[in-house]
């Protein structure tokens, strides 16, 4: 993405470096800035944004807020001071509908009075800085909107919309067949898997990607129908792709947009639209948004931080640079979060596979209630009851301590099905006595929980004695969830980190605004693995897998172990929301990954003195038939073939077993059904 350096300014209080360190920061530890480039009195920075960061990073707001953090300057966002009139309602204008669930949210605004014309000499600098060519002022300003904050807008005109007023505005799927002539003039055929926003006749636009030359704006618009939505990622990335059309719109739908940015971008749309186009516009807006998302909350402790990266950041600290970031930052001892609050919920709905994130607080079923609870204390309790029951650590009952949980098996089905295994926290672990309800022990012999039966049966959260209530007559265990004492750094997630969800999401954040550079080599602590000296141990066995015994003696051969990508841009099994383009698929070979590595590394070996490279893989690949582990060893020297079929040889008489690699361009790939199954003998390293 093409970055201005004078539009980075505009968003922090004092004066920013010189390009050079910009550049030099931002690479350090936020994007790749693969060059700078004098644009008249300007710099423009050519920055890489990885997909994980692409929903808040493809705009300039994003990256001088990562910027402002790093360098410890005063951000200030975009703040949009709207002046609306009481001349006419929006809603007697636009009738708006969503008539699918691949679009999460829609926002129709009516601007009347606008003038057409060219755009003031700011508006075309900015835009011409990227290599951007101005077109008129209302067209301009969705350009200038999208790469600001990052969402992308439409700008419809309203008089060509067909039907009388209020117009019908719907998002729908196209109809099989259905054709539209693009802005530019091309015209595709649409399929019914691809959105559009339609009036009551026609498809007005490819949704998400491209707006339609029916509805487009001209010299003789006044009065503009503006459009903010929010579209399901893979839908867009599909049909950009079935259409061979990809636009800066596209790009940042596919890296999904959250909805929760829809409102902000609208005000600034129609903010700009009275400043720079002389509109008019109301105060209301159609706004339809069938399932708003609660902010995330993620947790974790101050020691746990300090121990993965090795050093002794005080907390105060930790919480400064999530906050930095946007966060809202809590200190919450968990247990007494939840000792404290459960009472608050008494009578809340209960619903069957309600949604943590979007029902709750005020609806929940068992596990929905017990795992919010926690999440609100920072600990990240799994949804599902029989994996909050494998995650909890066992205790008895006279050691219950008020915020423990109690599983039972109530045999009444409940609405599902009684477990007996772990589904998706360690899949297959047994749940012995089985689990299909939860709750929480309040202390005095009292627990609180989510049931259909609760309320006189007309179901909620509801205090019971322990001892007496229908739900817990078969309790199967009681579960503590781990460092629940422990006090935690809690941040509520902004709706522009859709990368941040989980604890070590909140570690990575705060070294990078610590700063890697900061941050000491030294050796792992507590670990808890087995560390294998002469002394102790003559082999490799030693309970290890077979991965990872064959690992150690690849090592030992004078091999480097890389590890690259599951996903890839083509393959058998395709993602159904994938996070970019090109990792939509899971790789079928690791071939392509290590012939990457090759070339990718190989400019180095002067300045590493290395005459080649020697690296290997041991992953999964997935077939449309199943899912295997290869083994892949890449050389880059002369007869690398030669010297990849004999380490493979060697690897073969090692462990007495057959391997059968396909050795081409220095890369050896030898695949295996199940590869823990095979009996290895014990092993001496050389």
């Amino acid at each position: 993405m093409q970055i201005s350096y004078k539009w980075l300014q505009d968003y922090i209080k004092e004066a920013l470096p010189q390009p050079a360190e910009v550049a030099n920061v931002l690479t350090r530890s936020a994007y790749e800035v693969e060059g700078v480039q004098a644009v008249g009195e300007d710099f423009v920075f050519d920055v890489d944004v990885l997909p994980n960061r692409a929903s808040d990073s493809l705009s300039h707001e994003g990256v001088a807020r990562d910027l402002a953090a790093l360098l410890i300057l005063s951000f200030k966002p975009t703040n949009p001071e709207l002046k609306t009139v009481n001349d006419f309602r929006n809603s007697d204008y636009i009738q708006l509908s969503i008539d699918t669930n691949k679009c999460r949210r829609a926002l129709k605004q009516l601007a009347i009075e606008v003038e057409v014309g060219a755009s003031p000499d700011w508006l075309k600098e900015r835009l011409e800085t990227l290599g951007q060519k101005s077109i008129n002022n209302v067209v301009d300003i969705t350009n200038f909107v999208m790469l600001e904050i990052g969402q992308p807008v439409h700008a419809f005109d309203y008089d060509k919309l067909a039907g009388k007023e209020p117009k019908e505005i719907t998002i729908r799927m196209a109809h099989a067949g259905e054709e539209l002539t693009t802005l530019d003039g091309d015209t595709y055929e649409l399929s019914e898997e691809m959105l559009v926003i339609a009036d009551g006749e026609k498809a007005l636009d490819i949704a998400g990607i491209k707006g339609g030359q029916v509805s487009g704006i001209n010299k003789d618009t006044t009065r503009i129908m503006l459009s903010v939505c929010s579209f399901d990622p893979t839908t867009i990335r599909r049909a950009s792709q079935q259409l061979g059309l990809r636009t800066d719109a596209s790009k940042r739908f596919e890296n999904n947009v959250p909805a929760e940015m829809s409102r902000r971008a609208l005000d600034r749309l129609a903010e700009l639209m009275v400043e720079v186009a002389g509109a008019k516009v109301s105060a209301d807006v159609c706004d339809v948004y069938p399932q708003p998302s609660k902010p995330y909350r993620a947790g974790v402790t101050p020691e746990r931080v300090n121990q993965i990266l090795g050093t002794d950041i005080a907390t105060d600290r930790m919480v400064e640079a999530l906050e930095r970031l946007g966060c809202v930052v809590e200190l919450v001892t968990p247990r007494e979060f939840i000792t404290q609050n459960p009472k608050k919920f008494i009578g809340a709905t209960y619903e069957y596979g309600a949604s943590v994130l979007r029902d709750a607080p005020e609806k929940f079923d068992c596990s929905s209630f017990t795992s919010w609870l926690y999440v609100q204390g920072g600990i990240a309790l799994p949804r599902i009851s029989a994996d909050q029951f494998v995650y909890t650590e066992r205790v008895k009952e006279a050691d219950l301590q008020p915020g423990d949980l109690v599983f039972s098996n109530t045999k009444k089905q409940e609405g599902g099905e009684i477990y007996h295994q772990s589904l998706e926290y360690m899949s297959g672990t047994e749940v012995p006595g089985g689990v299909d309800h939860c709750g929480i022990y309040l202390g005095g012999g009292k627990v609180i929980h989510a049931s259909r039966h609760n309320i006189n049966g007309q179901g909620g959260v509801e205090v019971e004695d322990l001892s007496t209530s229908e739900q817990f007559k078969n309790i199967t265990g009681y579960g503590r969830a781990p460092a629940a004492d422990t006090e935690h750094i809690v941040a509520i997630i902004p709706a522009w980190r859709t990368d941040l969800r989980i604890g070590a999401d909140l570690i990575e954040e705060i070294a990078r605004v610590h700063g890697y550079d900061q941050i000491e080599a030294t050796l792992p602590v507590g670990t808890g693995e087995e560390v294998r000296t002469p002394e102790s141990t003559s082999s490799l066995r030693s309970g290890r897998s077979n991965v990872g015994i064959i690992s150690d003696v690849l090592t030992s051969l004078g091999l480097s172990e890389v590890k690259t990508y599951s996903l890839v841009d083509i393959g058998d099994i395709e993602l159904a929301n994938p996070v970019a383009e090109d990792k939509a698929f899971l790789r079928t070979s690791l071939r392509a990954n290590l012939q990457e590595v090759l070339e990718k590394n190989g400019s180095h070996l002067p300045v590493l003195e290395a005459d080649g490279l020697h690296v290997f893989e041991i992953g999964q690949v997935f077939t449309k038939e199943a899912e295997l582990t290869e083994i892949a060893i890449a050389i880059d020297e002369k007869e690398g073939d030669k010297l990849v079929a004999d380490i493979f040889s060697q690897l073969a008489d090692t462990f007495g077993i057959s391997i059968d690699p396909e050795v081409k361009n220095g890369i050896g790939t030898a695949t295996f059904a199940d590869i823990e199954s095979l009996d290895l003998p014990d092993v001496n390293l050389p």
